[in-house]
């Protein structure tokens, strides 16, 4: 001790040995670095895939870049950003993988002892939306005191917050946490497990699935790389598959293996059998979205056990979504654009659904041409002619593929930095002209059926006047193309399915395109004839057996 100027006592501290006082010493416990293993503070603490961390610990296993709180995947113990996460364990191959997101999920409930008596607390938080605030905390027994030698980080889960703004409403999602008695037992092995990313368990290779490598197939979760025939051990369209005593098989293998066999049984799905394709992005908070509008956002609100009569516990969540009528996959009503046109819950069913489609391949000009306006000569108009009811328009520009970057898809973040393609007011125009008592709806790869640089809009009202509706950020036609290789002017079955949002100008929607399976058509035409020789065949030999016996006088020169 020693006294300073103003006659107070200070404590000495020499600053070369870095020896602090016993005054000065901290007595304050502090959770671990999950992966330096020292004290992590409040002010240099970040959470992440559950755990907590330094500031500058908190790296990408692979590319070493400093992370948040909110791109943090973990994987095998160790974290990764989103981009290496993607590359690393991802799905690979045609299409585009699900992105990854941070799950916790509750799996097994406690079936003995019940949670009353175990003093368990399931305590979701509170979701906070505009000033408005809905409770999500259900309890199901107090939870006794703790000692200060109890280690927090047992106690919860990702205390991750998530705050989005949108357009001044404020969500601010707060952290779901479990707490429980350290000495509460479990008798019969069940247990509350928490788990970061990994969901579910393959049935085919018995490990983690992560939402970035998953494809859900009859009630179970795959890896991409599972996802095969029983029989074939080939990969599995999405939309194509029949299950067998718990095994997926493609519809081949099951027609062959498991379906009906014996003279003169005909299968119709040799005449009539269709291969589906989803032209429909997921919807998710980071899609790219037009400026200006409510982006996707989505809060978890609960999640919680509940018991039965029978004492057998049941899981439960519920969840809520903001976002614009013009987000992801979606339709343009025609009162969009037109006062006196259709909204969402008006266009006539018959324009929806069972319609046909015709892609327009405009991609090459597109790459060539920034905000390329589609011409009337890039229309395939001896095909269009041959169109037998009501159909669709749907332009490919390749911009699809850069999905879901916001950036190189739109050009950028504000309405004066869009770059992308769409249709001249000169086609828009042609159109409504020379089709208008057919077409019924116009579809293209891109934020706006208008390009990047259009103000004002010209393509919508010229369309919308006539109520034709348009189709924007359609996906995966370059995957229906590619199936039409051989015939790429063809038309095919399309469905569009909207939400009937009353005085809708829009919704997110799921596009259905439906064409023949070239797998199964191959010998279409050879079974028919046999098919309508049998027919023949029994035909002519019932005739004669009925003018034998019943006309015993007919001569048969």
């Amino acid at each position: 001790m020693s006294l300073n100027k103003s006659g107070l006592r200070t404590l000495n501290w020499d600053l070369k040995s870095g020896y602090k006082p016993a005054q000065w010493r901290s007595t304050v416990s502090a959770p671990s670095c999950a992966l330096c293993q020292k004290a992590v503070f409040p002010a240099e603490e970040v959470i992440g895939a559950g755990q907590k961390y330094h500031k500058l610990c908190l790296k990408c296993s692979s590319c070493n870049t400093l992370l948040n709180s909110g791109n943090v995947n973990e994987h095998d113990k160790k974290i990764y950003c989103t981009g290496c996460y993607r590359r690393q364990f991802g799905p690979h191959g045609v299409g585009r993988g699900l992105g990854t997101t941070l799950s916790t999920n509750l799996e097994t409930p406690p079936s003995s002892p019940s949670l009353s008596r175990m003093g368990i607390t399931l305590n979701t938080g509170i979701t906070d939306v505009d000033g408005h605030r809905l409770q999500r905390k259900t309890s199901t027994g107090s939870s006794p005191s703790r000692t200060s030698s109890d280690d927090d980080s047992r106690y919860s889960n990702s205390q991750m917050n998530s705050v989005t703004y949108i357009g001044g409403v404020t969500t601010k999602q707060a952290p779901l946490t479990i707490q429980r008695p350290s000495s509460v037992n479990l008798t019969n092995g069940s247990s509350f497990r928490l788990k970061s990313g990994a969901g579910h368990i393959c049935p085919r290779c018995s490990k983690a699935v992560y939402s970035a490598e998953e494809v859900k197939a009859a009630g179970k979760s795959f890896h991409k790389r599972c996802y095969t025939c029983a029989h074939c051990k080939k990969s599995i369209n999405a939309a194509r598959y029949s299950e067998h005593e718990g095994e997926l098989y493609d519809n081949n293998c099951y027609q062959r293996l498991f379906g009906p066999k014996g003279v003169g049984y005909v299968h119709v799905k040799l005449v009539i059998s269709l291969i589906s394709f989803d032209l429909t992005h997921i919807i998710k908070s980071t899609n790219p979205v037009f400026p200006g509008l409510t982006p996707f956002n989505f809060t978890e609100t609960s999640t919680s056990w509940a018991q039965d009569d029978t004492n057998t516990y049941y899981f439960k969540a519920k969840n809520s979504f903001i976002t614009s009528e013009h987000f992801g996959t979606h339709i343009d009503a025609p009162y969009h654009g037109s006062n006196t046109s259709w909204t969402v819950e008006q266009i006539p069913f018959d324009r929806l659904v069972s319609i046909q489609a015709l892609i327009i391949d405009v991609s090459k000009k597109s790459r060539r041409i920034e905000n390329y306006h589609i011409q009337i000569e890039d229309l395939n108009e001896e095909v269009m002619q041959q169109a037998t009811g009501y159909f669709v328009l749907l332009f490919y520009t390749g911009k699809s593929r850069s999905w879901p970057d916001q950036q190189t898809y739109a050009g950028g973040y504000t309405k004066e930095e869009l770059v992308f393609p769409g249709l001249s007011p000169q086609l828009a125009s042609y159109l409504v002209m020379k089709y208008s008592d057919k077409l019924v709806g116009v579809g293209i790869d891109t934020l706006s059926i208008d390009s990047g640089s259009s103000k004002h809009f010209p393509a919508h009202r010229i369309l919308f006047k006539k109520n034709i509706y348009g189709l924007e950020n359609v996906a995966d036609l370059d995957l229906v193309l590619k199936h039409l290789k051989n015939r790429p002017n063809t038309f095919f079955a399309f469905d569009v399915l909207p939400m009937k949002i009353e005085g809708g100008t829009g919704s997110p929607c799921r596009l259905v395109a439906r064409l023949e399976d070239p797998r199964t058509t191959g010998g279409k035409w050879f079974g028919f004839l046999i098919f309508c020789l049998l027919v023949a065949t029994i035909g002519i030999t019932l005739k004669a057996i009925y003018d034998f016996k019943y006309n015993p006088a007919k001569t048969f020169a």
